[in-house]
């Protein structure tokens, strides 16, 4: 159990409350872990096996609990919300347009977070607010450690190898920049390769000192060179990943010349809340 979180960078404790149960029950629960998948089976003609054709996520990960006032805090021992209180709690935690980091504070999940909204009813007793049942509606059917980043100064054909972190098998496109360092009297070809797919990103007309930034997220991609107007028909459009087999999530890059490249990802966990 947790007794404070954080969302869009402000903590329940700001406003006074504290995670708590209105109805006493200490029995067992079932939680989902970020692992809840739909099975799409067909069973052959004279034949007693089903055929598994497709696994997915069937939704998105939710999880509801409840916020009280904090009695510790509380002006005069009252633990009523007004609906002052309950306006702007709502208003921090209910938005209809946008997405924001929700984590917690608790053993073992410093570093694990989810994006999402909530969605709030108010529990009202003697007829008066007494607290808020939330629920949390992430983006993704799994939670996300806190943002890796990772530099290297590369050298012309050197490989280098980053390591997929993630409990998901698949690929995460990150977010990258990549510095150019060769010389060159005219504007020359970049290309990055792994050997785990095998594809090649390709960028024509880099210069000396040039920074290309790669947004993974939204796959956009941008220029420090304002004079690189051609940007959009120089890439060949192919976004770099980094990818997570079963077996393993080393991934071996080979530059065609000398630069440097930041990657940032946030490592996929199949972990849900306590």
């Amino acid at each position: 159990m947790f007794l404070d979180f954080e969302f869009d960078n402000e903590r329940a404790s700001d406003y006074g409350l504290i995670v708590g149960s209105f109805q006493g029950d200490a029995g067992m629960e079932i939680l989902s872990s970020g692992s809840d998948l739909a099975l799409n089976p067909t069973k052959p003609s004279r034949s007693d096996r089903f055929l598994i054709h497709h696994l997915d996520y069937s939704e998105p990960y939710t999880y509801t609990f409840q916020v009280i006032k904090n009695y510790c805090t509380a002006k005069n021992g009252d633990i009523s919300l007004s609906p002052k209180e309950i306006s702007s709690i709502q208003r921090w935690l209910c938005r209809r347009n946008s997405l924001h980091k929700f984590k917690i504070y608790a053993e073992g999940y410093n570093n694990l977070y989810w994006m999402g909204s909530f969605y709030a009813q108010q529990v009202s007793l003697n007829g008066k607010i007494v607290g808020l049942e939330l629920t949390f509606t992430a983006d993704s059917p799994y939670a996300y450690s806190e943002p890796i980043s990772l530099a290297f100064d590369c050298k012309e054909q050197t490989p280098f190898e980053i390591y997929n972190m993630s409990d998901e098998e698949g690929a995460i496109h990150p977010h990258m920049e990549i510095t150019f360092l060769k010389e060159s009297d005219a504007p020359y070809e970049f290309t990055l390769s792994n050997s785990l797919d095998r594809r090649i990103m390709k960028i024509k007309g880099c210069t000396q000192n040039e920074t290309i930034t790669i947004d993974g997220k939204n796959l956009m991609i941008q220029s420090s060179n304002l004079s690189h107007t051609s940007l959009s028909k120089d890439f060949n459009y192919f976004f770099p990943k980094i990818i997570n087999t079963y077996h393993g999530g080393k991934n071996t890059f080979t530059p065609n010349a000398d630069c440097n490249i930041t990657f940032t990802y946030s490592p996929i966990c199949k972990v849900g809340l306590p």
